[in-house]
């Protein structure tokens, strides 16, 4: 089993309906996008089950980076969501397919970091794959994965 996580791109610090919600990128968010839209068309598979958030930024970052060329499932749960909620969410998926979660922190550094064991601080448009070795969706646990990739914008 494979699980990616994304954070989001780069964004304003208020919106203007005050709702953090409504946050959108900013120029530097687009140009994340399009650094870490490379790296992930090399890496994912065509099959890459892709669920995201349905705040602006992160509907935004998936549009960028996917256009038309993936089909992406948007959830409210995942927004802002713990590390509890997105695990939960990640072994309620019946998918034998890698996964990709687009969201945000600091859910995605807290959950990256129990299931690696490894100290993790996703930075925005910050990208990590793990593996897990021998086991299903509903088998993930603490320090059960093994990091594949990690990829920190360079983009500020």
């Amino acid at each position: 089993m494979i699980v990616n996580f994304l954070r989001h791109a780069k964004t304003e610090l208020n919106s203007l309906s005050g709702r953090d919600f409504d946050r959108i990128l900013i120029p530097e968010g687009h140009e994340q996008c399009q650094e870490v839209k490379s790296k992930l068309n090399r890496i994912l598979s065509n099959e890459t089950k892709i669920y995201c958030s349905t705040a602006v930024r992160t509907r935004q970052t998936a549009g960028l980076i996917f256009g038309n060329q993936k089909l992406v499932g948007y959830f409210e749960e995942l927004y802002l969501s713990n590390k509890e909620t997105i695990l939960e969410f990640i072994c309620s998926q019946e998918s034998h397919h890698e996964i990709l979660i687009i969201g945000h922190n600091f859910g995605l550094s807290e959950i990256a970091s129990y299931l690696s064991g490894a100290q993790v601080v996703m930075k925005t448009s910050g990208f990590i794959r793990l593996e897990f070795p021998g086991l299903s969706i509903a088998e993930l646990s603490a320090s059960t994965g093994v990091v594949k990739s990690v990829h920190r914008c360079n983009i500020d």
